[in-house]
């Protein structure tokens, strides 16, 4: 073969590596474009395992115990390889002789993921702290349904009790509730008709921290509504502005309405509540069985009002929206229970904002005392 006829052909060998090349750096892009959202899901998927795990935990009187994503990071790894090879005859008569010329690529993924246990004294004091009532008229002003938003995190507002002994471990007697839950309803409904504000008090002192505070004014279709919500709490009639108070005081306020939120911890507890643990560990008296006084069992979907409900089964289930494997049982959200998956999505907000960072949120809107 001439040397010139042996030159183009490696050139060719040559320029094929090179087009090659892009492509790899194509693929290698695609992979990113591929791995991120995979990733994230999975990361996703781990925290409502984790949260689904402990309320299930705290159902049967188990220890909780909570693991923060800390870094999830992917090493990935792109490697090229190119061969040329041929032979030739010095010849004159002898055939041409050949060449032969290959490229390949290889791409690879390694995620690392490392996960720290919350716990700790700081992490406890979160756990256990009241939620600020700040934090819990920031999240109903922000979109969230107040009856949602209240009947999760306050334990009582003026004299109204909801459920507040499920608040710890499934107590043995009914809580009171009822008078709770229908206030709650009027309101949403206040809610709804643009007729509920949630807000911080204007200083009415100079130096004196606002307050958080609700105003609402009765529209047309919600007067019943507004007049009981009056009537409740005390109230004459007109639009006003009401203070909500946090402190723990034993005596009444002598302007606005003392409210007691629960703790983080507490919220947790009032959910596992929504667990339906199967009958056999029912029977083992793994779970404690909650009576009225007439010694009929007492059903905590009635105090809940529908908020979640936790679901068992000894197979697997397909239509989940969360599930993990719990004392020989899988425990899990329906996909289809949207009541359920709110809920359960306000308090991963809740634990993302009370466990993660101490700095409380507060209402954007000032609401004037004088009003």
């Amino acid at each position: 073969m001439r040397r010139s006829s042996v030159l183009r052909l490696c050139s060719s060998a040559l320029l094929l590596v090179t087009v090659a090349l892009p492509g790899c750096v194509s693929n290698a892009g695609m992979l990113i474009a591929q791995g991120l959202p995979s990733y994230n899901e999975s990361a996703a998927l781990a925290v409502n395992q984790q949260l689904l795990l402990n309320l299930v935990r705290l159902r049967y009187r188990d220890t909780p115990f909570f693991l923060e994503l800390g870094t999830l990071s992917a090493q990935q790894t792109t490697s090229v390889n190119a061969t040329l090879g041929g032979a030739a005859s010095a010849l004159p008569a002898a055939p041409a002789g050949s060449i032969n010329a290959g490229i390949g690529a290889t791409f690879s993924a390694t995620p690392t993921a490392i996960f720290t246990p919350l716990q700790g004294e700081a992490f406890v004091r979160r756990l256990l702290a009241p939620i600020p009532v700040t934090a819990v008229m920031a999240l109903a002003q922000s979109g969230w349904s107040v009856a949602r938003v209240i009947s999760l995190l306050v334990e009582q507002i003026g004299p109204l009790e909801n459920a507040a002994s499920a608040s710890g471990p499934t107590p043995d007697t009914a809580p009171t509730f009822e008078s709770f839950r229908g206030f709650a309803r009027d309101l949403r409904a206040l809610q709804l008709a643009g007729a509920l504000q949630f807000g911080v008090t204007a200083n009415a002192t100079p130096g004196a921290s606002p307050l958080p505070a609700i105003a609402f004014t009765e529209t047309p279709g919600v007067r019943d509504a507004a007049a009981r919500v009056r009537n409740t709490l005390g109230l004459t009639t007109g639009s006003g502005v009401l203070p909500l108070l946090s402190d723990a005081g034993l005596e009444p306020p002598e302007v606005g309405l003392r409210v007691r939120t629960r703790s983080l911890l507490g919220a947790l507890f009032l959910l596992s509540h929504s667990v339906r643990p199967p009958e056999r560990h029912v029977r083992a008296g793994l779970v404690t069985v909650t009576r009225r006084d007439n010694g009929a069992v007492f059903d905590w979907n009635d105090a809940l009002a529908g908020l979640m409900r936790i679901e068992c089964s000894p197979a697997e289930p397909s239509d989940a929206f969360v599930r993990v494997q719990y004392r020989g049982h899988w425990f899990f959200l329906r996909d289809n229970d949207l009541e359920s998956k709110s809920t359960f999505m306000l308090l991963s907000e809740v634990f993302s904002m009370q466990a993660g960072s101490s700095n409380a949120i507060a209402p954007a809107l000032t609401l004037p005392l004088g009003r």
